[in-house]
């Protein structure tokens, strides 16, 4: 049996967090960190992440080491939902021939072992996470596992593969933890519960909330029967009329005149929504650590040996089942006389130190002194910090383990910053040498990291996908490590996974804009064009431009703009924005980004928008100014919620939100939403004014208009179908961000699952009038660009439309900048057209034979023309379903209260 432990993911910028895959054929074990973008790096590296059944979380809980653990649950919760689904068609198509049913296992449970605070940071997802059938179960592990017997070798988890032994670190100076003995601390401490509840009654609260998350057999569409008097209001309420029909209540609320009490139908609330708050906690300081055992194995069966003593082969399974066999003639043949010695079961040790005050209790650990768990054990996985690397505490322990102990380090800046996401680096490069102004190389380094020199000499970096072979035999296998990705080393003439042929192609279209756009007349034209557009000088950074879940080429949503004497604002703050700002700037520039940060507006509660925003305001909790304002949170209620249970784990800086609450005067047809004045915006956030209105997406999804002092008017649409309360909020705004989920030849799936398709964002442009036009959130089918005629829309502001851009991950374009980011779109088209990665288009026969540059080639138009009409007939029937299901389900059925709101914080 192939068994090995891979580095799945080292820190870096962008994916700061220690992943190790426990791979066995038949499961799966991650070890570490599930950091932003873990999720992503499992896609980059193709990780097979169908079989994990249990994740062991290191370290304390917090944001950066949790930060993508909601994107890691959802993802393969909807691996598991997708197969499932799958099998079912299959038996589907087997019963109508005849065929066997192939066996749809129950659903597979996910356990999640980590420290103090576990339960409490997955409940605080209530508001955004609903998943059916796949159960998540917590295991906090909250005492020592030998504080009563030091000596003690009983494991803390095992299961038909492994053994997992606890080894939590507790801080020295911790209260109630004795620095000279750590073991003295029995329990990691809990707050006091108030009101008389008990620490262990809040823990089963949470743990509830967990299991209605994602095993509740709730569902939207259910209406249940009650008196009106029992109704909790604000809810939609129904009725069956004389025909037996359902239609909408309307008539008089208890305490309202004309009152009748009556039965009607509501549905029933989502569970883990009932939970308005968690029970309060505190920050866990302490590290938890794992050394991990396969079970025992027997020794190899000496069939030959067996034959030699006469033993029948039908008897050979009693053999190696450990029982004695009495032959014929009664001689007994004992197993230890057919059977090789048992191999002594090997293993491994992951030890998350990052922390001084933690080298105490690490170096007093029995388990070090324990044969019972170290015997077998023949590596050491260190995650380390600048602080710890070099402790002649750590160093001492490190050779007290010997010589056949191989010791593995990782950690931020020990690790070094090699490109992770090495498909949308390697297309960033080649949009570098396209167009450089927009497109810069990102900050890393391709040096190898050294060994501190007082480490032992069984001491190496480890490196992204390097394996410890565990069985069937041992060592480490380095073959699987792929060079890092060097973009400054490619010559200028070239293009990186693109042939020659192609790259001098799309660099001769390169080079035709380049020199237009360094025309006297091109530019004396943009700027009379753009003499009535304020602050030109303002920044437009795509952070992530994809939907749902984060891909090869494109993360989640986030748009950061820097407007120049205003500051920086986050326009959604999907998972791993932070990363992208640092792998965009590096650590000086992203912090003095976060310093400058005014507000972050988050659109809706879809996970895709909002999952980077804890990790983001923890690293601004570590940068911001005391004396300066706080930054401001805009977004839904529920979120808030969420961000405030999150808090109670960390310091997550000087913040308030800003959110809305239902009337007291609702008028439920009104969809707009007005602050109370622009005094009041100008006094909070600092702009003229702040217009937002509620969207047809998900429940309390809206879009919103901005204008910044200088006058400068943005307008943003999140996620949504096309609106013309926000064409009107929006009115001669200088940018329009609009989602662009969908070509044209899906209008279909645009409207069933609430999205846009190109020609609806720009015709909401047009009805905006607005100057100019940025596209994003684009559908993860489209890995490239989707492939409208933009041309049309590129008309310099006449009557069809506005300046139209593209946006793509961490492209840096200036409001002034459109018309000449509009003139390198033909290349951008060949280069992405050429691309071997994600082929969708492909080339043959050299770049005049495939695409003129704006996705007009022949094979283009071929392959799109199939893929159109080879569509799964599946796909369209589920499409069908959702739209009648989106159909029957609208933000009005949450309470028609809240369609007329008013802001508050």
């Amino acid at each position: 049996m192939y068994t090995y432990l891979q580095v799945a993911n080292v820190p870096t910028a962008d994916c700061p967090g220690t992943l190790l895959l426990l791979h066995y054929p038949n499961k799966r074990y991650l070890f570490g960190h599930i950091a932003d973008g873990s999720q992503r790096s499992g896609v980059q590296r193709a990780l097979n992440l169908h079989k994990v059944t249990d994740i062991f979380l290191t370290g304390p809980v917090r944001a950066q080491n949790t930060g993508g653990l909601f994107g890691m649950i959802l993802t393969i919760a909807d691996i598991h939902s997708s197969s499932r689904a799958d099998m079912a068609n299959q038996n589907k198509a087997r019963q109508e021939k005849g065929q066997k049913l192939i066996q749809i296992d129950s659903p597979i449970a996910l356990n999640i072992h980590g420290g103090k605070n576990l339960a409490h940071m997955l409940a605080s997802g209530r508001a955004f996470v609903f998943r059916n059938n796949f159960p998540v179960q917590p295991n906090e592990i909250l005492t020592d596992p030998r504080s009563e017997d030091p000596s003690g070798s009983d494991p803390n988890f095992s299961d038909q593969l492994i053994r997992v032994w606890n080894v939590p670190l507790f801080r020295s100076g911790t209260p109630g933890c004795d620095s000279e003995n750590p073991r003295k601390r029995r329990r990691i401490e809990a707050p006091e519960a108030p009101g008389g509840a008990t620490p262990e009654n809040e823990q089963q609260l949470r743990e509830g909330v967990v299991r209605a998350m994602f095993s509740s057999d709730w569902k939207l569409d259910r209406l249940n029967e009650r008196m009106l008097s029992e109704v909790r209001l604000p809810a939609k309420i129904f009725y069956r009329d004389a025909d037996g029909k359902i239609q909408p209540y309307e008539g008089p609320l208890p305490g309202q005149p004309g009152f009748t009490d009556r039965t009607v139908l509501t549905r029933n609330p989502w569970p883990a929504g009932e939970v308005a708050t968690l029970p309060a906690t505190t920050p866990a300081h302490d590290s938890l650590c794992y050394i991990v055992k396969e079970q025992p194995r027997r020794g190899k069966f000496l069939a030959q040996e067996a034959l030699k003593l006469g033993v029948p082969k039908v008897d050979n399974k009693k053999l190696t089942a450990g029982e004695s066999v009495t032959l014929a003639d009664g001689t007994v043949v004992r197993p230890d006389q057919v059977m090789e010695p048992a191999p002594t079961p090997v293993g491994f040790a992951i030890i998350d130190v990052r922390d001084p005050a933690l080298l105490d209790s690490l170096v007093n650990r029995p388990e070090w002194s324990n044969p019972e768990i170290m015997n077998g054990i023949l590596a050491i996985y260190w995650i380390l910090s600048d602080s710890v690397k070099s402790d002649p505490r750590l160093t001492q322990l490190m050779r007290g383990f010997g010589d056949k102990v191989e010791h593995v380090v990782l950690g931020n800046n020990i690790s070094g910053n090699e490109l992770v996401f090495s498909s949308a680096a390697t297309t960033l490069t080649n949009l570098n040498r396209i167009d450089p102004e927009r497109f810069h190389l990102p900050f890393y380094s391709v040096e190898e990291p050294q060994v501190p020199p007082t480490m032992p000499e069984n001491t190496h970096i480890a490196r992204s996908n390097e394996k410890f072979t565990l069985a069937p035999t041992h060592g480490f296998d380095k073959t699987a490590i792929v060079p890092p990705l060097d973009p400054r080393s490619v010559p200028d003439n070239q293009m990186l996974s693109i042939n020659s042929e192609g790259a001098e192609w799309v660099l001769r279209l390169a080079r035709q804009a380049s020199k237009k756009v360094k025309d006297a007349k091109f530019i004396a034209m943009v700027e009379e064009s753009e003499k009535d557009i304020p602050q030109r000088d303002a920044e437009i950074i795509p952070l992530g431009t994809g939907s749902c879940l984060p891909s090869l080429s494109r993360n989640v949503s986030a748009t950061l703009l820097r407007i120049p004497g205003y500051g920086t604002c986050l326009l959604d703050c999907g998972e791993n924005t932070l990363g992208q700002m640092m792998r965009m700037f590096g650590s000086e520039e992203t912090d003095q980004i976060l310093k400058d940060m005014r507000f972050i507006y988050l659109s809706h509660v879809h996970a895709d928008h909002h999952l980077g925003t804890n990790t983001v305001l923890e690293r601004l909790a570590k940068v911001q100014d005391p004396e300066s304002p706080p930054a401001y949170i805009i977004c839904p209620l529920r979120l808030t919620a969420a961000l405030q249970d999150l808090s109670q784990l960390e310091d997550l800086g000087r913040i308030r939100f800003i959110t809305r609450k239902a009337s007291t005067n609702p008028q439920p047809k009104s969809r707009v939403i007005w602050a109370p004045s622009d005094e009041w915006i100008s006094q909070k956030l600092g702009v003229t004014s702040l217009s937002a209105v509620f969207v047809d997406h998900c429940p309390d999804a809206m879009a919103v208009a901005i204008t910044f002092p200088s006058g400068l008017k943005i307008a943003y649409s999140g996620d949504c179908r096309p609106c013309p309360k926000f064409a009107e909020i929006g009115r001669d705004a200088h940018l329009l961000i609009h989602e662009c989920t969908f070509d044209d030849d899906m209008r279909g799936d645009a409207m069933a699952k609430k999205h846009s398709t190109f020609s609806e964002a720009l015709s909401i442009a047009k009805q905006m009038r607005a100057k100019r036009l940025l596209l994003t959130h684009f559908s993860q089918r489209y890995p490239k660009i989707q492939n409208p005629n933009a041309q049309e829309s590129d008309d310099r502001g006449t009557e069809r439309g506005p300046v139209t851009a593209f946006a793509f991950d961490q492209m840096r374009l200036r409001l002034g900048d459109f018309q000449y980011a509009a003139e390198y779109l033909p290349a951008i088209r060949a280069l992405l057209n050429f691309s071997h990665e994600e082929e969708e288009v492909g080339c043959e026969g050299g770049a005049s034979k495939c695409d003129d540059g704006n996705g007009n080639g022949q094979k283009g138009k071929k392959e799109k023309k199939e893929k159109k009409e080879k569509k799964d007939k599946k796909e369209k029937q589920n499409g069908k379903k959702q739209q009648q299901d989106q159909e029957r389900y609208t933000p009005e059925d949450f309470s028609n209260d809240l369609l007329k709101t008013e802001w508050d914080f």
